[in-house]
C-alpha cells in the first residue's frame, strides 16, 4: 500500500497547523518557512501547567516487553556508555527546525547524555510540516515528535508506529486583548475571530466548545482565515481580528516582543477536557516511532530517558531553559520565561501508559464527533509503546 496516497496526504495537511506547535518565531511571521516554525507546542491544565508543579513524571507506566528484563532503566542506559559495552546505537530523530526538542537536545549534548547513554543521533530538522510527516511515514526517521492525531491518522492508513510517549499537554489558546470582558465563551458571539482552519489545535477548541458549551463557534462568531498561529495574534494587534488562535509558545513571544498590544489569553480547553477523561488534559505533542526500523529497542528507550532527564532539568531551571532557547531557537530572552512563569508551559515528558492512551482516544472521540477526524481504526499496536 502506498502510504502517501490521498487520504493520507489529506490527514498530514489537516494536521500541519498542529505542527506548528511545536516551533518558535514571531507573531509577525508571513512566509511559508516562517510559518514552518512559528510556535513551541502545548499548554495549562489543572496539571503541572497550573499548579506550578513542573517535576515530569518518573518512568514506570511504559509498557513491558517481553521477557525477563522489562525496559532498559536511566542506570541501566549509562552503562552502555561508561563501560563501552556497546557500540553507539544509531537512531534518526525528525523533528521541524527550531522546534521544542531543541532545547531539549542542547542539554543533552551539553551534557553529554547521548555518549553516556551510548546514543549515535542523527537529528533531521525541517522548515516544512508536510515534508516531516511524509518522511516519517516513509521510514526516514525511527523517531518523530508530532502530533498524537496525526500519528493515530498514519498507524490508521497502515504505517508501524506506535506511541513512545508524551512531551507536553495542550497549548492551545484563544488570546484577546486586555480591554476584552472576557465572561466564557458566550464573550466570542459576533467577535472575529482569527484561525488556521484545519490545524489541529483550533479543532480540538472548536470540539470542545461545541460539546461542552453548546457554542458554535463558526456561526456564532465570525471566523476570519489566518496563515499561521503568529498570523492569528498578528490580525489581533492589528485590530483585523478580535481574538486569535495560536499555540505557546507563540503567545509568550507576541506578549514579550509586543507588550504594547495587551495580550490576554482567554480560553483554554483542558478544564472542560480534564472532566471529559476523568482529570487527563489533551497531549498535542507525544514522540512515536516505527517499530520496523533499525534502531534497537534499548538506544530508542535511552533516547527517551535522555529527553525526560533533560525536560526535569529544564523545568527546574528557567535561567537554563531560556539561555538554550535563545542559543538554539533564535527567541527573544524572557519568551520561554514568560511561557513556563505564566503556567502555560511546561515540559511534561512521560512514558507511554494507558493515561495517555485513553486521553488520545478521548481527543479522537471528540475529533470524529466533530466531523474533524475522517481518518480509519486505530490499531491497538498505536497504544502499546515501546515492547522491546
Amino acid at each position: 500500500m502506498n502510504l502517501l496516497e490521498p487520504n493520507i496526504r489529506r490527514l498530514i495537511a489537516a494536521a500541519i497547523c498542529t505542527m506548528l506547535v511545536l516551533t518558535a518565531c514571531s507573531a509577525d511571521s508571513d512566509t511559508a518557512d516562517d510559518d514552518a516554525v512559528a510556535t513551541s507546542e502545548d499548554a495549562p491544565s489543572d496539571t503541572a501547567e497550573e499548579t506550578g508543579d513542573t517535576e515530569s513524571d518518573p518512568p514506570g507506566d511504559a509498557a513491558e516487553p517481553d521477557g525477563d528484563g522489562g525496559l532498559i532503566t536511566a542506570e541501566e542506559c549509562a552503562t552502555r556508555g561508561e563501560e563501552g559495552s556497546v557500540s553507539l546505537g544509531e537512531v534518526t530523530f525528525g523533528g521541524m527546525q527550531r522546534s521544542v526538542s531543541a532545547p531539549m537536545i542542547a542539554y543533552a549534548q551539553e551534557n553529554g547524555l547521548l555518549d553516556a547513554y551510548g546514543i549515535d543521533l542523527e537529528v533531521v530538522e525541517n522548515t516544512n510540516p508536510t515534508t516531516m510527516y511524509q518522511e516519517f511515514v516513509s521510514g526516514r526517521y525511527d523517531v518523530n515528535l508530532g502530533d498524537p492525531i496525526a500519528h493515530a491518522a498514519m498507524a490508521a492508513d497502515g504505517a508501524p508506529i506506535r506511541v513512545l510517549g508524551g512531551f507536553n499537554a495542550n497549548l492551545t489558546w484563544l488570546v484577546g486583548t486586555e480591554d476584552m470582558e472576557w465572561t466564557g465563551p458566550e464573550s466570542l458571539a459576533g467577535r472575529r475571530v482569527a484561525v488556521l482552519q484545519g490545524a489541529g489545535g483550533y479543532l480540538l477548541i472548536r470540539a470542545a466548545l461545541r460539546q461542552f458549551h453548546d457554542f458554535d463557534i463558526e456561526e456564532e462568531a465570525e471566523t476570519v482565515g489566518a496563515q499561521s498561529p503568529p498570523d492569528a495574534l498578528s490580525q489581533v494587534m492589528a485590530g483585523a481580528a478580535d481574538v486569535g488562535a495560536s499555540f505557546e509558545v507563540s503567545i509568550s513571544n507576541a506578549i514579550v516582543t509586543n507588550p504594547e498590544a495587551g495580550l490576554v489569553p482567554v480560553y483554554n480547553p483542558n478544564e472542560d477536557f480534564a472532566e471529559f477523561t476523568d482529570g487527563e488534559t489533551p497531549w498535542q505533542t507525544v514522540l512515536s516511532f516505527r517499530d520496523d526500523q533499525g534502531a534497537d529497542a534499548d538506544t530508542v528507550q535511552c533516547l527517551f530517558l535522555a529527553f525526560q532527564e533533560a525536560a526535569e532539568a529544564l523545568n527546574d531551571d528557567v535561567d537554563l531553559l531560556d539561555r538554550l532557547a535563545v542559543e538554539h531557537i533564535g527567541v527573544e530572552e524572557g519568551v520561554y520565561r514568560e511561557a513556563v512563569e505564566s503556567g502555560r508551559y511546561v515540559y511534561d515528558v512521560r512514558p507511554m501508559g494507558e493515561d495517555i492512551a485513553n486521553d488520545i482516544r478521548a481527543m479522537l472521540e471528540m475529533r470524529e464527533a466533530d466531523d474533524s477526524y475522517q481518518g480509519g481504526e486505530v490499531p491497538d499496536s498505536f497504544y502499546e509503546g515501546l515492547t522491546g
